[in-house]
């Protein structure tokens, strides 16, 4: 508003100078917080394309979105990240992303799914913690819909969702599919139509009325 004042700024150019201050600002305190983890200059811009003005908040609270949300960061390097920052070994947030990135590496190997007992087991493995309970780490991806759940023959089967959704897609349009190469198997009925009779046409003509009088 101060700037306002100044000749020559009209409120709306004030605005907008005021924002990308704050804006510059949000980035500096961004840069600052994420390389004192070892987070290089490029990487850090990235994380705050991602995340902008809230880049502080998620990074404290999850660094594990950094998975999700920023291009060529996976698991393990959000999961060194993470460390630097005094993220528990077993916190919730960290079994979240172990879990899932278990079900799409598995995924990318041409396993759809995987049984609850073996996504247990590679977390275990993954993490580097034994006895490790996923059960609340899988309720709250099912909630926020990035994960399936399926039981077939009493069996626990987990998906991530985008896999489950083609695999559904490629079931359903193969049926359809099916439907329609029987349909153009079938052979071709063809409708016979009656003829009418010739004099039944000629009779149902409307007689038109005589002619009271002659020519």
């Amino acid at each position: 508003e101060r700037l306002a004042e100044v000749r020559g700024i009209s409120m709306k150019g004030a605005m907008e100078i005021g924002a990308q201050f704050q804006e510059q600002s949000y980035l500096r305190d961004s840069l600052i917080f994420l390389q004192q983890y070892g987070i290089s200059t490029v990487l850090a811009m990235r994380i705050y394309t991602a995340f902008k003005e809230k880049t502080i908040q998620i990074m404290r609270t999850n660094p594990y979105a950094l998975t999700r949300r920023v291009r060529g960061i996976g698991f393990r390097k959000a999961d060194e990240i993470a460390a630097r920052m005094g993220i528990q070994p077993d916190s919730e947030e960290r079994i979240q992303a172990a879990v899932e990135y278990v079900l799409t590496e598995a995924a990318g190997n041409g396993h759809v799914y995987l049984t609850l007992s073996q996504v247990e087991d590679q977390v275990a493995e993954l993490i580097g913690v034994v006895g490790i309970d996923v059960e609340n780490a899988k309720l709250q991806l099912i909630l926020d819909g990035r994960i399936v759940e399926k039981t077939e023959d009493g069996v626990d089967r987990l998906y991530i969702t985008s896999y489950y959704m083609a695999e559904v897609h490629q079931e359903t349009s193969g049926y359809g599919r099916l439907q329609e190469r029987r349909a153009a198997s079938m052979p071709y009925r063809r409708k016979r139509w009656r003829m009418r009779s010739p004099v039944k046409r000629i009779n149902t003509v409307s007689h038109w009325p005589k002619s009271s009088g002659t020519r």
